[in-house]
């Protein structure tokens, strides 16, 4: 529509090196999270820092196989692939010992694709990552592979297992050495076994939003790379959307760029993925993130494009000497010429 999860893993001795508002804490051993853990058994309000902490890292790699494998067979077996969405977990064991559900509570996951995003309530970053599917074995087993975020790099081995389009249970080796062979978590085996619940989400979410965006749009403001887009540049830039269709007029080009346009409401940031089909965006996909508002002049829609199509940006900020398109719109009405003119 343009033409242009903290470094931190479980180590193999079993500490795991703790970063708390961007400053390095002390190691903290297995033992003492299950010690707070069994603490907060008997306080339910309790949760504290090495629960919290130690969630982060165990939540991210049990997150992790709900990105879905984007193959021409996986609508055929969507029964056994997790599914696009928000995710929350319902129960966890970590070698044995139960986690408490206060923690559980400040865990969400969101899937789009072949991504996932960890995000735990008061953290100021999430874990993301990519998994592969093995499908051939039983249990089913799954690779996790963090890109970014508190296991960067880190590979965690585990399996599999969908009750239903909405409940899936996993288990993992957070060692990394072997997948298990059951969903089991005992203090022998150190494993992690948890089961999540998909939320549900309104059906007509992506709907009313696509309704409300039918129209004609002029940008008011934007950024690219950090950069600000002059305003004479802005006034040559004409969007309309309608059913799902796109089409962006520059003045002064001889091609527009038209394509289709599909929103995502089950996560926040809401999604929004573009597909060119004709112009110079034909054949690209680019990812972007979206809101809707209204000020005392009319609709607004501010967008932020990631243009290199890669990942779907977390927020609506343009760094400098990034790929992230941010653009402020607002509707527009037909002029006496028959012009459309920003409200």
């Amino acid at each position: 529509m343009t033409n242009v999860w903290r470094s931190q893993a479980i180590e193999k001795d079993g500490w795991i090196p703790l970063r708390e508002r961007g400053e390095v804490q002390p190691g903290l051993s297995l033992d003492s999270v299950k010690k707070e853990t069994e603490q907060c058994v008997h306080d339910p309000g309790f949760t504290p820092p090495i629960v919290k902490q130690a969630l982060i890292t165990l939540l991210s790699a049990a997150f992790a196989p709900l990105a879905i494998a984007t193959d021409e067979n996986a609508a055929a077996r969507s029964n056994s692939y997790p599914q696009d969405g928000v995710w929350k977990p319902v129960s966890a064991t970590l070698a044995g010992t139960k986690m408490p559900r206060p923690a559980l509570n400040s865990i969400t996951l969101r899937i789009s694709g072949m991504t996932y995003e960890v995000s735990v309530m008061g953290e100021k970053s999430s874990d993301r990552g990519v998994h592969k599917l093995d499908e051939t074995t039983r249990p089913r087993r799954i690779t996790l592979l963090s890109t970014n975020g508190p296991n960067e790099g880190k590979t965690f081995l585990g399996i599999y297992e969908m009750k239903d389009p909405n409940s899936l249970k996993v288990c993992y080796d957070l060692s990394g050495k072997a997948f298990p062979a059951a969903f089991e978590s005992t203090v022998e085996s150190g494993f992690y076994l948890a089961e999540y619940r998909r939320r549900e989400t309104r059906a007509t979410d992506a709907a009313e939003d696509a309704q409300r965006q039918n129209g004609v749009w002029k940008p008011a403001g934007a950024m690219l790379g950090g950069t600000k887009v002059p305003a004479e540049e802005l006034k040559k830039i004409t969007l309309t959307i309608k059913e799902g269709n796109y089409e962006v007029v520059i003045d002064g080009e001889p091609h527009a760029d038209k394509g289709k346009v599909s929103l995502d409401t089950s996560v926040k940031p809401k999604r929004m993925t573009i597909r060119g089909e004709d112009g110079p965006n034909k054949g690209r996909t680019i990812l972007a993130i979206y809101e809707m508002g209204q000020i005392d002049s009319g609709d607004t829609l501010r967008v932020c494009y990631d243009l290199s199509g890669k990942a779907f940006p977390t927020n609506f900020n343009s760094p400098k000497q990034s790929m992230h398109y941010l653009v402020g719109y607002r509707r527009a009405k037909p002029s006496a010429s028959g012009e459309a003119e920003t409200k």
